[in-house]
């Protein structure tokens, strides 16, 4: 029991002494422990640049982005109008809130 006491004290001994810089806000994320909570980079896939379609007449350019974030995609395509949400998820490009709409 007091080597169990001992190694705990000094457990959070050698964790108070890291630099400020190694820790993240959260360090525990869901119940485990992520790289991301140490400084190190993700380990999760950006979404490269790339042409989306939405409700067949619509399309547009989505910028490069890193997984987990989100950006409003405007439509190019002449005839019509409208706009897409997409969030990157690991390397996939996800749609929500579709809207196209033919001019009239």
């Amino acid at each position: 029991m007091l080597r169990f006491i001992f190694f705990v004290f000094l457990s959070v001994v050698a964790v108070l002494a890291l630099p400020s810089r190694a820790w993240a806000p959260t360090i525990i994320t869901r119940g485990t422990l992520s790289a991301e909570s140490y400084g190190f980079a993700s380990s999760k896939k950006p979404c490269a640049s790339q042409t989306v379609t939405w409700l067949t007449n619509c399309s547009g350019t989505a910028p490069a982005l890193v997984s987990g974030a989100q950006t409003g995609v405007s439509n190019m395509a002449s005839g019509y109008t409208g706009s897409v949400t997409v969030t990157c998820g690991n390397g996939q490009l996800t749609q929500s809130g579709a809207i196209c709409t033919a001019n009239n």
